[in-house]
């Protein structure tokens, strides 16, 4: 069987599908490359992940 998701643009369903593919790339980045990962705290993470947010709506 074959399923096919459908997803109009400018929708919050694509905003939502947007922000996880964002989220989910940032964080393979992340595990990849431990120096990079041991530089950044927590807190300028989430703070990335916010301005992303409202960039993206």
């Amino acid at each position: 069987m074959t399923f096919y998701r459908l997803i109009t643009a400018g929708t919050v369903e694509d905003n939502i599908l947007r922000l996880h593919n964002l989220k989910r790339n940032m964080a393979d980045a992340l595990l990849q490359d431990t120096n990079l990962f041991s530089q950044i705290s927590a807190e300028n993470l989430i703070k990335l992940l916010h301005e992303r947010a409202s960039y993206i709506q």
